[in-house]
């Protein structure tokens, strides 16, 4: 595998930026503003515990969608995860969503180490034929590997966002999509992948690398 070279994506912005404004995603600064503002207003009103109340709901409202920015290693090679969680399994499958043998890489996501969905690789987004397989992030390399996401449905039945559109490209670690409440996104790779990540790794999201492209 090639040494990784240093991406830079462009200064975030605030609240109209795609990108994570102060280390928190733009989805998020409403609640976020909504809750420091109820905590204030109780402090000046001398309701302790409203504000004590307001105050954790901020916290928690940052740990939620807290989507650490900054620089983001790139490798033509490399597969990289598209959430930060832990690898749960690693196995080779007869049919993956394209019908095609696949090795699947899956996930399981944590909710409080970033809110945003990063693309695994450099590619061009492809719309499945098959309909039972829509809803998943099709992306396809120049030199025509296909990796595939497949997010899972969290516990409130509501699962990740995907912003993509058909035929658009897509860098390695740009943002595509929203984590939400997912819980288990699975990854899938050509079977000539190298599996660089085992059962266990912890994962950041844009930054691990999952496989190497032969």
């Amino acid at each position: 595998m090639t040494a990784a070279a240093t991406k830079r994506f462009p200064r975030p912005g605030f609240l109209g930026s795609a990108e994570p404004s102060f280390g928190i995603a733009r989805e998020g600064w409403p609640l976020v503003l909504l809750a420091a503002a109820l905590a204030v207003l109780c402090l000046l009103a001398g309701w302790l515990v409203p504000a004590a109340i307001a105050l954790v709901a901020v916290g928690l409202s940052v740990l939620y969608f807290r989507e650490p920015g900054g620089e983001f290693p790139a490798t033509p090679s490399g597969i990289y995860a598209p959430l930060s969680g832990r690898v749960m399994s690693t196995r080779r499958v007869c049919k993956g969503p394209l019908g095609a043998p696949a090795l699947r890489l899956r996930l399981r996501v944590s909710w409080f180490r970033g809110y945003a969905l990063r693309a695994p690789v450099d590619g061009q987004v492809r719309e499945p034929a098959r309909p039972h397989v829509r809803g998943v992030g099709w992306l396809r390399t120049v030199s025509g590997a296909d990796v595939v996401m497949v997010p899972k449905a969290g516990y409130a039945g509501r699962g990740s966002i995907l912003r993509m559109s058909f035929g658009q490209r897509v860098g390695q670690a740009r943002r595509v999509g929203l984590r939400r409440a997912l819980r288990v996104v699975d990854v899938y790779v050509p079977t000539d992948s190298e599996v660089r990540a085992v059962v266990g790794t912890r994962t950041v999201a844009g930054r691990t690398v999952l496989a190497s492209l032969s």
